[in-house]
């Protein structure tokens, strides 16, 4: 063996990451946190104006539908049902 050869396999060992354990003072080790970004989240007003006009259209749809099921319901209810004072009347 020559001196380059063993100075090339000296030299090349892959750098490792800092190793993380127990804290010397004793505290839980905890992950490190990504930097808060408060603005990420946030979209356009043009955005939010058209997704509130889904939502209204889905929740009126939703109103008619349960409406339509009440309605149905109360049919139900008011033929043959008798009472203390004879049938029901609409």
């Amino acid at each position: 063996m020559s001196v380059e050869a063993v100075a090339t396999s000296v030299a090349a060992p892959a750098a490792k990451p800092a190793v993380q354990g127990i804290r010397i003072n004793g505290k839980q080790w905890h992950e490190k946190r990504a930097p808060l970004r408060k603005n990420a989240g946030l979209t356009s007003y043009q955005k939010r104006a058209e997704d509130t006009k889904v939502l209204a259209a889905i929740k009126a749809k939703e109103k008619e539908m349960k409406d339509e099921k009440e309605a149905e319901r109360l049919v139900g209810l008011h033929y043959g049902r008798p009472t203390r004072t004879g049938l029901i009347k609409l």
